[in-house]
């Protein structure tokens, strides 16, 4: 992995790539199964049946804070955790991985999903995006949030 960019004084391009590696992998994987199942979006009856899909593989993944995953044309975020935004603020900075090609990688403070949450308490999280054209040419941007202290599943 390559560091490309630079930094307005928050993370390094070599210490983002630090922060990420860990994680890739799992990425890799979470990110070719949510364009998977965003190309069968038609044939879901629900919102939520979408969602219980799209999320299934993150739902007991300790180390995933938070998901987001938004699709233009049309204009549609799904969201996997407390937050239904991003933080606001966030200074990404883009590194290279072979073989996902560009990523961009940030850390802030998400809440863990599977406990109850209260105003204040998160744990840091190394967050990892990834934008590239769907299916139908249309952007779609997969941000997943991962426990800055965690490694491999809980």
């Amino acid at each position: 992995m390559v560091g490309s960019g630079c930094s307005d004084g928050g993370l390094s391009p070599s210490r983002a790539t630090e922060l990420a590696r860990p994680h890739l992998e799992h990425f890799a994987g979470f990110d070719r199964w949510a364009r998977r199942a965003l190309e069968g979006d038609p044939a879901f009856r629900s919102r939520e049946s979408l969602e219980e899909t799209l999320f299934a593989p993150v739902r007991r993944e300790g180390r995933v804070s938070a998901v987001w995953i938004t699709r233009r044309s049309p204009d549609r975020q799904l969201v996997f955790g407390h937050l239904d935004a991003l933080p606001k603020g966030l200074t990404w900075v883009r590194v290279r991985h072979e073989p996902l090609g560009e990523l961009e990688v940030t850390t802030s403070k998400v809440p863990d999903p599977r406990r109850r949450f209260r105003e204040g308490e998160a744990d840091r999280s190394v967050i990892v995006r990834r934008s590239r054209p769907g299916a139908d040419g249309a952007a779609v941007v997969v941000t997943v949030a991962y426990r800055a202290d965690s490694t491999d599943d809980d």
